[in-house]
């Protein structure tokens, strides 16, 4: 954390004077305040090739000599991710006022808690704007966001200062690669790979990996579930699934992947004891995550705050019953074992059960 302070100092934002501890690790999100100016100033290091760029208020001040603080090749990709407009269909469509043609623009959207702040900053090769929306007396705003408030101005102000200036584009530096991977697994892609894509890695960092995630298995047809060796050749199929890690497939079911089967025919002969999906499956806790602390905000009532509770566990499992500081809460069915908890001051013991399984973590609840 105090590398990530010291890098945004450097490329000139003033704000950020607190010691680490303060900010935490949501500082990462934007959860420092900061100055419009400089924060436009600091998004000049990535068309400058990681170069600072000084701020001048009159045009007699002093520049000051510029300082090269980044990766000239990292600022490029950074540049080549916030102006990608493939990139930005799905959260804001084809007509978004990011857009600005016939330049290549980059650009991006921010939006503080309770839409207190739309923040829009964006860069040409040869204009930087910033654009800040919000009440004067920091109340919040209702029904907007980044790319509905900041963005439209944004978007006219950047047309006006372009007016006249020829088209360009982003120079791509020496030491940069392009590659073609599975767009699932950012990993080289296999004969299974459905789908793939063009991306741009520093030199040396390609991906070496054959991708995985996607395997075939046989299915059994009278009954879908999987084929062993000795199912007749006329009832099975091949078919194509997503094995995801256990983490990650709750994200999974939500986007729509089917997962394969667990259990093995019984059409087939002698079922192996073995589970090629579930064998590294056990009851866990996935949320909250050990040791976690979590304070409550002081804007919203504290009946109206909760903690999502989930777990992880074989498919054979149907219910987990949870409990806080041995004080049983509900219970929650699979896949998930989604609960809501509304959570109280103080240190707290979460824990999942089921059977002679069970699963526990501790965390922390502070009031501000």
């Amino acid at each position: 954390m105090q590398t990530l302070l010291d890098f945004l100092r450097t490329a000139g934002i003033t704000t950020l004077n607190r010691e680490p501890e303060f900010y935490g690790l949501a500082l990462t999100l934007g959860s420092g305040e900061v100055k419009l100016l400089e924060l436009a100033q600091a998004y000049g290091i990535f068309p400058r090739g990681g170069r600072t760029l000084s701020v001048l208020g009159l045009l007699d001040e002093q520049v000051m000599p510029s300082r090269k603080i980044l990766d000239e090749r990292v600022a490029w990709l950074i540049t080549d991710i916030l102006s990608d407009p493939v990139a930005r269909l799905p959260e804001f469509g084809e007509a978004t006022p990011l857009a600005v043609p016939p330049y290549n623009v980059a650009a991006k959207t921010g939006t503080t808690r309770n839409a207190r702040d739309n923040w829009a900053i964006g860069y040409t090769p040869d204009r930087i704007v910033g654009v800040w929306v919000g009440n004067a007396d920091n109340t919040p705003m209702k029904g907007t966001s980044g790319i509905t408030g900041a963005g439209p101005i944004f978007h006219d102000v950047m047309e006006v200062a372009m007016a006249g200036l020829p088209v360009r584009e982003f120079a791509r530096p020496a030491g940069t690669t392009e590659q073609t991977i599975c767009r699932l697994s950012g990993k080289l892609p296999s004969s299974l790979c459905p789908q793939t894509i063009n991306e741009y890695f520093l030199a040396g960092t390609e991906p070496k990996e054959i991708d995985d995630l996607y395997v075939e298995l046989p299915i059994d047809m009278r009954n879908s579930r999987k084929a062993t060796d000795d199912c007749p050749p006329k009832f099975v199929r091949n078919e194509v699934f997503t094995i995801f890690p256990p983490e990650l497939r709750q994200w999974a079911r939500e986007h729509g992947y089917t997962e394969p089967p667990s259990a093995y025919s019984d059409l087939c002969g002698d079922v192996p004891t073995s589970d090629f999906s579930q064998s590294d499956d056990q009851l866990t806790i996935t949320e909250p995550q050990p040791h976690a602390e979590y304070l409550l905000d002081p804007l919203v009532p504290d009946e109206s705050e909760q903690i999502w509770l989930e777990a992880r566990a074989p498919q054979s499992i149907q219910t987990v019953e949870w409990s806080v500081d041995g004080q049983v809460i509900g219970s929650a069915a699979a896949p998930d074992f989604r609960l809501a908890w509304p959570p109280q001051p103080g240190r707290h013991r979460i824990a999942a059960k089921t059977g002679t399984a069970q699963a526990t973590v501790e965390i922390q609840v502070l009031k501000p």
